[in-house]
């Protein structure tokens, strides 16, 4: 917290400041990270007099303010101040923005002379479909924002038919299967992988996605093009549902990842393909003989006689070649903590 003290060395340097958030270590060190209404952020020492020196760019990004850039109202976009960051680390020379929505990345690169090709499934930006159409040339940065996954019955931002135009069916917000979605980014990041010259990087801005009870993450299902340079979380301020008081134990999602691939290779690709498998752990080998008891036992409510115990276990892959299944139950029953054995019927213990 900050002092009066604290208040009166921070004092000169509150001007246009939009956020002020207190460091303290244990080495009693204490700093004040100041950010400003145009999104620049300096460290004070608390601990001294010198000025205020400028932050550093690192894996952790956030910006309380949005900047000058892009459009507030245009539901799903994010801060320039992001953007202008990227761009300013990795200085590229030539830019490509496939979907960029209210053009906040193209609003970024023209006030910082970069040379940028914005286009969008809109017809405003040229109705570029990304799941169909080519590109034409090749950049050393591709930056693209992803939209959210949107469950149906979800309030989470949908843009053809809503934000501009009519729906159109290849609008990634407009594809409510998961499968199906994973499958159209997958495609749409290949596809500007071929378009990255050899040293170039592609930068994805990506979320996840929740309602009632389900819970998508892009980051964990879409495969990767590229080799990982860097993964940055950013923090997300001013979401839909900052204003929605929830009643149960709900963790709101308030950050994005950003995704650095680099294309260092002019043949060869380094890939990561994610597949996703539904596996029965009575069709399982591996697993030990006392997980399998805790399952028959959760599965029969928490309690079962021995024989139940027998019959589901019968038929397992482990249980084949073992002559002595029987007796095999009962010494795990016995030996084993998580069990209670009262006249052949077994319990789960308490967690307690």
């Amino acid at each position: 917290m900050l002092n009066q003290k604290d208040f009166e060395i921070l004092y000169p340097y509150l001007k246009n400041i939009v956020n002020i958030e207190i460091k303290e270590y244990p080495n009693k060190t204490k700093e004040a990270v100041l950010e400003y209404s145009n999104g620049e952020k300096y460290i004070k020492c608390l601990n001294n007099n010198k000025k205020p020196v400028k932050a550093g760019f690192s894996s952790i990004i956030e910006h309380f303010t949005r900047g000058d850039y892009g459009n507030s109202s245009y539901r799903g976009n994010c801060s320039g101040l992001l953007i202008k960051d990227l761009y300013q680390y990795f200085g590229p020379q030539k830019v490509l923005d496939p979907m960029c929505g209210s053009n906040t990345s193209g609003e970024v690169a023209k006030d910082l002379g970069i040379n940028q090709i914005s286009l969008d499934l809109n017809p405003k930006f040229g109705g570029f479909n990304i799941l169909k159409d080519a590109f034409d040339q090749s950049f050393d940065l591709i930056f693209c924002h992803f939209p959210y996954f949107v469950f149906k019955g979800s309030k989470m931002p949908v843009y053809s038919g809503v934000m501009w135009g009519n729906p159109n069916p290849y609008d990634l917000s407009r594809i409510n299967d998961e499968y199906k979605f994973t499958t159209a980014i997958n495609l749409a990041q290949a596809k500007m992988y071929q378009a990255l010259r050899k040293g170039g990087r592609m930068i994805m801005l990506i979320g996840d996605s929740r309602f009632r009870g389900r819970y998508y993450s892009m980051f964990k299902s879409m495969n990767f093009y590229g080799d990982i340079e860097n993964i940055l979380i950013k923090r997300q301020y001013n979401c839909v549902s900052n204003n929605i008081a929830y009643s149960n134990k709900f963790l709101p999602i308030e950050h994005e990842y950003v995704v650095v691939l680099r294309k260092n290779d002019e043949y060869i690709v380094h890939c990561i393909h994610v597949t996703t498998q539904i596996k029965n752990i009575m069709e399982c080998k591996g697993i030990t003989w006392r997980s399998l008891i805790q399952s028959i036992l959760e599965h029969f409510g928490g309690k079962a006689s021995r024989g139940q115990i027998y019959g589901e276990l019968k038929n397992h892959p482990k249980a084949k070649n073992n002559n002595f299944l029987k007796e095999k139950i009962r010494q795990v029953t016995n030996n084993y903590k998580d069990f209670i054995v009262n006249n052949s019927v077994v319990s789960l213990v308490a967690l307690n």
